[in-house]
Parts: C-alpha cells; structure tokens; sequence
C-alpha cells in the first residue's frame, strides 16, 4: 500500500472512530465513547493527521470531563492551548467552545464566559455559522448564570435562529433551554415554561439527555415555585431519570434537590440531599454543590438547629460567591438573614435583606413566589426589633454595600451572631 493510500485509509479510520465515540457521548454513553475516540487520536497520529489528532483529543478530554468532572477539566485546559499554539483556527475554535461548555458544567460562568467570547470571535473570522451558533449559545448560558439578561437574551437569540436555520436540534434545545432560565430568574414564568417545553420537546427527539435535564428542572422548579407539586413531582422524575440513566452527575444535584423539596418524610428528603450534594462535590459543580448546601440549610433551620443551618449557609454563599451568579448570592443573603430576623442580630438581618435587595434590583433577578412568604417575615421582624428610624439607617447601609462587602458580612457576623 502506497503512504497516501495508508494516510487516506487511517483517516478514514480515525473519522470512523471519532463519529462513533461522539454519537455513543451523545447518547451518554461515556465509557464507549472514550474507547472509540482514544481510538480515533491513535488512528489519525498514525496516519499524520494533525488535524484530525487535534480533534479527536478534543473531542476525548471532553468526554473525559462529561464523565469524571473538574478532575479532567486541566487535561481539556491543555488541549485547548495546544489547539490555539496548533495553527488550524476550525480546530481553535472547537476545542475553545468545548473549554467554555466543561466550565459551565463546573459552576464556572465567568471562566466560560472568557472562552465563547474568544471562540465566537474566532468563528465569526472563519465564517463558519456552525461554530458561530455554538458560541452564541454558550455564551449566553454564561451571561444568563452570571445575572446579565439582556445580554444574554441577544446573544442565546441570535444562536437560536443559526440552529435552526441549520437543523441543530441539540444546540436550538440548549438555546431554548438558557431563555427558559434566563425568563424564570426575571420572574416570567410563562415565557420560561413555554421556552422549557419547546426545549424539552426538542430534546425528548434525540439522542442527547443533558438539554431535556435542564429543560425539565427549569419546569419543577416553576411548578414547584406556583404551588403545583403533581406537575413538579413529574417534572423532576423524569429529569432524575435522564440524569441515573446517562449516568449524568452534573444534573443530579438539581434533580434531587427539586425532589427533596417535594417529599412528604425529612428522612428521604435529607437522604436526597445527601445524594445530591456528594454528588456535586465529588463531580466539582460549584453550583451544584452550593444548591444543596442551600436546600440542606433550610432543612437544618425547619428542624431548629441554627448552628448547623448557618454553617451551611455560609458554605453555599462562599461557593456561589466564586460563581458570580447573582440570584444564587441573594437568596443565601436572604437565607442567612433570616437567621437572625427574630433577635440574634436584626442589625445584620436589615442590611443583608438590602444588600440582597439592591443585587437583585441591579440585575434583575426576581424572588421567587416560594420565598415571598418568609421574606416578608424577616423585614417585619426587623423593623420591629430595630424600630422604624434605626432600620432606615440599617438599610441604607446595607443598600450601599458591594456584593463582596455583603459576602464577607453575611459569612463573619451570622455565626458571630448566633454564638452570642
């Protein structure tokens, strides 16, 4: 055989291969998949295909962190430096956007965030409207979980309408999906549902479980919010479903946290909540783990051990402080606040209620329905105990605070408090 028909036949090989493993992640098939593209890299280094090389290693240490989580996230770091080094810009691009999906898996918006700004730049130079459509849409997801809406919504548009221009089902369902959370967190509940359901219709098509995860959390999370535990309950099984089939870590901690929050017995609640919160960390989702230190915090103040309650609190409110994602911050400030709204210190309680209020005004994050309730308790109370001047003096420092500011309040003082 003559090294161009060798060259021809094992680049034939390797994108055999590489097809195979990215259809079996797809289809959450994570073990096959590694085996097929660990294939296609060995295929196409024996035959000199840089390029293909470059994709297919891509493509593996991707897969890597689907399966094993932040501990594979440097090995894709990697690739991705050596893809920028490597002279071919399509395959820049593809390695830098699969950077910025693998940091959102981890709770890392703004690191992503810095990946699809260069990737899109990248693609929109080679005019490819593929790599162009993903970019955008990872994009957007980054600028939604990081509490700019309006941005977001243009740029998870514009990806939207190149996906379906071109048939994406996958990448229009993940589109979908970023408005429905980016409507959800303004308070629109019914464009987020109607995004949710298009998205989830989409995805229940394919072969790709992780866009119906989200699609249906974003659904129990809202009919949990508007008080419909039935629609919630089917929502989230079947979310949890998708999540132990794949098997999906990085959709398990919101899934169990959502079902938790439905059970009728605290010892199955608390036993999803473990599950849900091990899993998180033993994945490295910051968000994931922050949520349930969050749902296993409010347990803890339900069963009346304050202690317990606050340690976990902080502990969701420093990790959500590393994740930026505003909404996220506001609720732990308003948890912790309500810590110490009935007498512990009512002075913390009032300027972390406004610092939490001003975070949610600048951005645009509304409080959820479910927390109106207790919300509205924790400012009477305070205003109570304080008296009306002395709140208004209380609040208008709390109003003034930087996020981090109130961070460092919330973290130093609840548990100063509460040991008083």
């Amino acid at each position: 055989m003559s090294d161009t028909a060798r060259r021809t036949s094992s680049l034939r090989h390797a994108q055999a291969l590489v097809g195979a493993g990215l259809a079996d992640a797809s289809m959450a098939r994570l073990v096959d998949a590694v085996t097929h593209l660990q294939g296609g890299v060995a295929a196409a280094d024996n035959g000199g295909e840089k390029a293909q090389a470059a994709r297919a290693r891509e493509a593996l240490s991707f897969v890597r962190v689907l399966a094993l989580g932040r501990t594979a996230l440097g090995e894709l770091e990697s690739v991705a430096v050596a893809a920028r080094a490597g002279g071919d810009a399509g395959v820049a691009v593809d390695a830098q956007t699969a950077l910025g999906r693998a940091y959102l898996l981890v709770g890392e918006p703004a690191a992503a965030h810095e990946q699809f700004v260069q990737s899109l730049e990248w693609a929109r130079d080679l005019r490819a409207p593929d790599a162009r459509a993903q970019a955008l849409i990872g994009l957007g997801r980054a600028l939604v979980a990081l509490g700019r809406y309006g941005e977001a919504t243009t740029s998870l548009d514009e990806g939207l309408q190149l996906a379906r221009a071109m048939c994406e089902f996958h990448a229009t369902a993940l589109a979908l999906a970023g408005l429905g959370e980016s409507s959800r967190l303004q308070g629109d509940n019914a464009s987020a549902q109607q995004r949710f359901f298009q998205a989830a219709e989409l995805a229940r098509g394919g072969p790709h479980p992780y866009p119906l995860g989200l699609a249906l959390v974003g659904l129990g999370r809202i009919a949990l919010d508007e008080g419909d535990p039935a629609a919630a309950q089917g929502s989230f099984d079947e979310a949890i479903g998708a999540a132990r089939a794949g098997p999906l870590s990085y959709l398990l901690a919101p899934c169990l946290c959502g079902l938790a929050a439905l059970a009728d017995d605290p010892a199955t609640a608390e036993s999803m909540l473990g599950e849900g919160l091990g899993a998180a960390q033993r994945w490295g989702d910051w968000a994931g783990e922050a949520l349930a230190f969050e749902h296993l915090a409010r347990f803890s103040r339900k069963r009346g051990d304050l202690a317990r309650a606050t340690a976990r609190h902080r502990h969701a409110l420093a990790l959500r402080a590393r994740t930026g994602d505003p909404a996220a911050i506001a609720a732990s400030l308003e948890g912790l606040a309500l810590l110490v709204a009935d007498g512990a210190d009512a002075s913390v309680a009032a300027r972390l209620l406004a610092a939490a209020e001003s975070l949610r005004f600048r951005h645009g994050c509304v409080r959820p329905l479910s927390a109106v309730g207790e919300h509205e308790w924790a400012l009477q109370s305070t205003r109570r105990m304080l008296g009306k001047q002395r709140f208004g003096v209380e609040w208008s420092q709390g109003v003034a605070m930087s996020t981090p500011s109130a961070v460092s309040l919330a973290r130093g003082a609840t548990a100063k408090a509460l040991d008083t």
